[in-house]
């Protein structure tokens, strides 16, 4: 919808991001693109952060949020609201990411003025949004207003059923899935004919891509034919990590010029460090942290590895398809769905014996990784985050003709 002028809430947001927030960055950039007008609002961990910024040319207000603690929060929730209530005049409808504290904030503050208010759940499982409304403290509060949002968007239909389960109202819940880009926009493959060019590509640009990982951290310096195994997300138990690092150990026995690249933040980092040194991994394993841009990771990497328990579909599984990189994912509803069509491989989730044989298989034939990638390429074309700002705008222009009942 051209010219929307639209409050994008986020309590996290760059440089503070997990895996939802990179997605939603990307998405504010593809409706911008698109001939919206995005602002973002979110949080001001630090005092010393500007109140106002831009990323990738979307404008960024920052409400501050400098006290840790249960105060802090509430504090924070009533500055949003406050400048949600004061500046409602420069948007058209607001979209909050999360079922969670900023939602209760922003319909609280505007569920009376006749903006449209999208709510989007992420997450599924024990880390998703319905988990965390189920088991809040003041979780049954904030469910019955988040639940009378003009619409709540989900990403797959794992996370329908399970808010569904909780009680919301069928009839605004709308399927919108996180679609992704390839790297810088490069390609697009409708076709296999296609696809395997794309793969090429990709073989193409692994080096130059290697080169511009080392430049920004040392640590990262590879050759090009040495494996590198990719993890990007959430540094926390439920992604399962301490599965993939007992069977990281087989690997790097058998591959000692292999690489685990543990991209992201949160709180099993320091666990995982020192199992690294227990292990004694360390020349081989490494955690460079959080990255708000992390396409190069993705073109640099031979294979991607997914084990978190969630069921949902990760928006990193969608990314490492468009990039057309291989993926090793746990065998959860969502991951069967998005690798129906091939790009990789399902694993059980806890097994790390069959994780390692698995990370073994793919060290071991570049042809099957090849072949995984023009699969993925393929089946990235299903999901484009063009298609997926396409989605919420549209939605976003429905609401403001007629709301749903």
């Amino acid at each position: 919808m051209s010219g929307l002028r639209l409050a994008v809430v986020s309590r996290r947001f760059w440089p503070h991001a997990d895996e939802p927030e990179l997605w939603l960055g990307d998405l504010v950039g593809a409706m911008r693109e698109l001939g919206a007008r995005p602002t973002v609002v979110t949080a001001q961990w630090k005092s010393n952060w500007p109140t106002q910024a831009v990323y990738r040319e979307v404008p960024l207000v920052r409400v501050p949020h400098t006290s840790p603690g249960g105060w802090g929060t509430l504090l924070y929730m009533r500055r949003l609201a406050r400048w949600l209530r004061e500046h409602r005049d420069q948007f058209d409808a607001v979209l909050v990411s999360r079922l969670r504290l900023d939602a209760y904030a922003a319909i609280g503050a505007l569920g009376s003025s006749g903006l449209p208010i999208v709510v989007r759940a992420e997450g599924a499982g024990e880390m998703g949004d319905a988990a965390w409304l189920g088991s809040s403290t003041f979780g049954g509060r904030i469910r019955r207003r988040v639940f009378a949002a003009s619409a709540i968007a989900v990403g797959s239909d794992v996370v329908r059923n399970e808010l569904l389960e909780l009680g919301a109202p069928e009839s605004r819940v709308r399927c919108l899935p996180a679609g992704a880009a390839p790297p810088n926009h490069s390609w697009d493959a409708p076709n296999e004919t296609e696809a395997h060019d794309a793969s090429a590509v990709r073989r193409n640009r692994k080096q130059a891509a290697r080169q511009s990982v080392s430049e920004a951290c040392s640590d990262l310096l590879t050759n090009h034919d040495d494996p590198v195994f990719l993890y990007v997300g959430r540094l926390h138990r439920a992604n399962n990590l301490t599965t993939l690092l007992r069977a990281w150990q087989h690997v790097a026995q058998r591959w000692p010029r292999a690489w685990l690249w543990f991209v992201g933040d949160g709180p099993e980092r320091s666990m995982l460090f020192q199992r690294v040194k227990e292990a004694g991994l360390r020349q081989q394993t490494f955690m460079p942290g959080s990255f708000d841009d992390v396409d190069d990771f993705f073109e640099a990497a031979d294979v991607l590895l997914c084990p978190a328990r969630a069921a949902d579909a990760s928006p990193t599984i969608r990314r490492a398809l468009a990039a057309g990189l291989p993926i090793l994912a746990s065998d959860v509803a969502g991951h069967r769905e998005l690798l129906s069509d091939g790009g990789g491989e399902l694993v059980s989730t806890r097994d790390a014996a069959a994780w390692a044989e698995a990370m073994l298989r793919l060290a071991d034939n570049v042809a099957l990784r090849a072949d995984y990638s023009a699969a993925a390429c393929i089946a990235a074309s299903e999901f484009t985050l063009d298609r997926s700002a396409e989605q919420h705008l549209a939605l976003f222009e429905s609401l403001l003709k007629s709301p749903l009942p």
